[in-house]
Parts: structure tokens; sequence; C-alpha cells
């Protein structure tokens, strides 16, 4: 049975709010939070027994007028994104990391403990 009528959602967050960013604080620490609001109202809509799919898109950097000019590593085309996310919705993932390098990356970043990251020094 097809679930293509169902409502859904889908928020852009970043792979930022993955570990505490000291380069950017502030962004790290809302991306952080809005990951962590979409997972409360995901649990809120099942409690609720609401039809609604909620899709957290985590990309890394996207290449657009807001980073254009800059040698940010890894910028990803706008296009392939938002087909990403298209596709992310219709198989009604919960969280999706775009592209399979942000995805190793993210993985990497979340077997680091905790006082050895803090200990990093990542730059701008």
């Amino acid at each position: 049975a097809s679930l293509s009528f169902l409502p859904r959602i889908a928020c852009i967050t970043s792979i930022a709010g993955t570990k505490g960013l000291g380069a950017a604080p502030a962004y790290s620490a809302t991306k952080r939070f809005q990951s962590h609001y979409l997972e409360c109202l995901t649990q809120q809509a099942r409690m609720r027994h609401l039809c609604i799919s909620i899709t957290d898109i985590r990309p890394g950097f996207v290449k657009t007028d807001l980073i254009a000019g800059s040698s940010y590593p890894l910028q990803l085309d706008a296009k392939e994104v938002a087909k990403s996310i298209v596709k992310a919705m219709e198989k009604g993932r919960s969280v999706k990391v775009i592209d399979w390098r942000y995805a190793i990356l993210v993985f990497l970043w979340r077997l680091i403990p905790r006082w050895i990251w803090t200990r990093m020094m990542i730059a701008k």
C-alpha cells in the first residue's frame, strides 16, 4: 500500500548538530536543538496517533549564495541535495545525512570520545 497521501514534514538541520563545533558554537547548538525538537515532535505525533512523517535532513556544506566564494570542503550541489531530500521523504526516513561522504564523517565523529573531541582544534 502506498503511503504517499500521508502528511510529510522535512526540516533542514545540519551535520553540525552531531557534535559541538567550537568554530561555530551557536550554529552547532541550534542545529542540535532542531534535531532534538524533531525527535520530540515525532514521538508526540506517534503518541497522539497522528499520521505525520517527519524527516530530519542533515546536509553538510551546500553550494548556495550563502557560501559562494568560500573554501568549505565537500560542497554539495543544491539540486542533488533536493533530490536526496525528496527520496528520503518518500522512503519515510526519520533522519537523512546527505551524501555518503558526510555520512561516513558523522559516523566517525560519533566514535570520538567527548574528552578527545573537546581538545581537537577544528578550524573554520
